[in-house]
């Protein structure tokens, strides 16, 4: 498993470095414009989710309820990591190094954590647990954020083949 982690960590960081930097092309700025409201929508889809209860942990031998707001670590971590998705999409579609999938090769494992914390097995095989609203919309906003990093990526290949086009043109015959 760690393995695999640290190849996907590999391939996103090799996939960042080779992505180049470009001028935006004017006439794909609704497509832009797109990716970044559905990346900001994201954003504060993860804002709303730190206002509800991630989880509800039942430990029956403790005979105690644990509950997980939006002050808990994992959850603030959780919501960082979106966050620096929304940022990483936003500044690869207007021309920056494209570093979103190293992002969330990142972020949704530990989403993943966030689901298995909310089994209650991270506190004690007897514990069991429930997802709150928190959690639920948390990874509503990745989705998002992951289908605008989707159509971010579509867009810098219309902006390479825009570029690759105006040089074909400029080019002697």
């Amino acid at each position: 498993m760690v393995f695999a982690v640290v190849a996907l960590i590999c391939v996103g960081v090799a996939a960042a470095r080779v992505s180049q930097p470009f001028v935006p092309q004017p006439s794909l700025w609704p497509a832009r414009c797109l990716v970044t409201a559905l990346a900001v929508s994201g954003a504060v889809m993860l804002g709303v989710s730190l206002t509800f209860t991630w989880w509800i942990v039942h430990d029956w031998e403790r005979e105690d309820t644990l509950v997980t707001r939006g002050d808990a670590r994992l959850v603030q971590i959780i919501v960082v990591a979106g966050l620096a998705c929304v940022l990483l999409t936003i500044r690869a579609v207007w021309g920056r190094r494209n570093w979103t999938p190293l992002g969330l090769i990142l972020a949704w494992p530990i989403l993943g954590f966030g689901w298995f914390a909310s089994t209650g097995e991270s506190v004690d095989s007897d514990a069991s647990g429930e997802a709150g609203t928190g959690l639920s919309v948390a990874t509503w906003a990745l989705l998002l954020i992951t289908i605008a990093a989707v159509l971010g990526s579509f867009e810098r290949l219309a902006e390479h083949r825009a570029h690759r086009r105006q040089h074909a043109d400029r080019a002697p015959s």
